[in-house]
């Protein structure tokens, strides 16, 4: 009973030690129950009251990290697919592709596919961003956070306009009416005009006549200006660093906006820097996230290897009987030596044969204890039958007693 008692709680230790290893130490109750056990690994007897504590700790230790696993899963799948998201941007920049949102993508997909369809030829839709090349890069700042949104403003042929609305209206109501991206009314745009070389305008050009023009109607009335002294020299005007000034008022341009150039090939080169950059920000977020999610299996692993709730017990509750039981006949054995030598005349016989009974009795069980404990544990009749050895002399001690 014992030694396979001893064989599974060592098991459990070594275990148990590896977990502890895992853990760093970092579970103190943990530890000390590992304590409690390796100093009595030479009694196991001893250790069944440790072995509760140190299965609530264990207990404790799997919950903990069976959230913390879920908990470090998601936020490796949000990482993965952000730098999947990241290395297809940063694919699409090298082949000279500027990125853009998903739903801005498909809705200009969808467009071009419904009007190919209808027209029977490609109808080209660009972003007015696609169309325009910085002049000069000390005002790219104010030109990309003027424009904004803008940016994105969609530029068709004014003879397909019209249809394009009306498939964008359609688009929004069924397909996806969180989109908010513009269409320029080509058909009204001013082609006749002069760029003001004091304005915004005169600082990027663009290639599609209509992307011009619609630049010129948005940027020809900012007047570019060398400090905030001569903001309010004009109705709307705008410095190099992004103080304008509109209706009044002045404000700064959110860094955010022209920090993610779109106008140019310029643009592409970057985007590229930052996207290369983020890649490496995201990998590095990775790195302890891999290690802590590979912690959290391995913590768990070793959980359900040094389940305490699995070892046998059941044996050592039979052993301590027997221990019990041992000890008796030992008492027995003691009392009978004493037996013999009480002076009993007239009744010695009598005397010697009760105690020769006994010790043939005493044999008996003790050949019967010597087996149960070879098979690990005292069946339960065997049990029975001792106790009725152990009280049958009972009775004849008082019997020879009171004689």
């Amino acid at each position: 009973v014992l030694s396979s008692l001893a064989s599974q709680i060592k098991n459990v230790y070594d275990t148990g030690k590896q977990l502890n290893d895992v853990l760093e130490g970092e579970n103190k109750e943990f530890e000390k129950s590992l304590i409690n056990i390796k100093n009595n690994l030479n009694t196991p007897e001893k250790i069944p009251p440790y072995l509760n504590d140190f299965g609530s700790c264990i207990e404790s230790i799997y919950k903990e990290y069976i959230s913390k696993k879920i908990e470090d899963s998601r936020k490796l799948d949000e990482i993965k697919k952000n730098i999947e998201e990241v290395e297809s941007n940063i694919k699409k920049l090298k082949s000279n592709q500027k990125v853009f949102k998903p739903d801005f993508v498909q809705l200009i997909k969808y467009l071009k596919e419904q009007l190919y369809d209808k027209f029977n030829k490609e109808v080209e839709i660009k972003p007015l961003c696609d169309y325009g090349q910085i002049l000069d890069e000390e005002w790219r700042n104010a030109v990309e956070g003027y424009l904004n949104t803008q940016r994105l403003a969609l530029i068709i042929d004014p003879e397909y306009v019209l249809d394009a609305v009306k498939l964008y209206k359609y688009y929004y109501k069924n397909i996806n009416s969180n989109i908010s991206y513009e269409i320029v009314d080509t058909t009204k745009l001013n082609l006749d005009y002069e760029v003001d070389e004091k304005t915004l305008a005169a600082k990027v050009q663009f290639s599609n006549k209509y992307a011009s023009a619609y630049a010129q109607f948005i940027l020809g009335k900012v007047h570019c200006v060398d400090n905030e002294d001569q903001l309010n020299n004009y109705k709307i005007s705008i410095t190099k660093d992004c103080i304008r000034y509109k209706n009044f008022t002045y404000a700064a341009i959110k860094q955010s906006v022209y920090k993610n150039p779109l106008i140019g090939n310029d643009a592409i080169e970057v985007q590229l820097k930052k996207e290369e950059a983020n890649l490496d920000i995201l990998k590095e977020q990775r790195s302890p996230l891999d290690a802590s999610y590979i912690k959290d299996k391995k913590v768990l692993e070793l959980c359900h290897q040094c389940d305490a709730k699995r070892i046998d017990t059941t044996g050592l509750n039979k052993y301590e009987t027997v221990k019990t039981y041992q000890q008796k006949i030992k008492d027995l054995t003691s009392e009978i030596d004493r037996l013999e030598q009480v002076p009993l005349v007239g009744r010695q016989f009598e005397l010697n044969q009760i105690i020769e009974e006994l010790k043939s009795k005493i044999s008996v069980i003790e050949e019967k204890i010597s087996k149960a404990n070879y098979e690990k544990g005292v069946n339960e009749k065997e049990l029975e039958y001792i106790e009725a050895i152990i009280e049958e002399y009972h009775t004849n001690d008082i019997k020879l007693k009171n004689t």
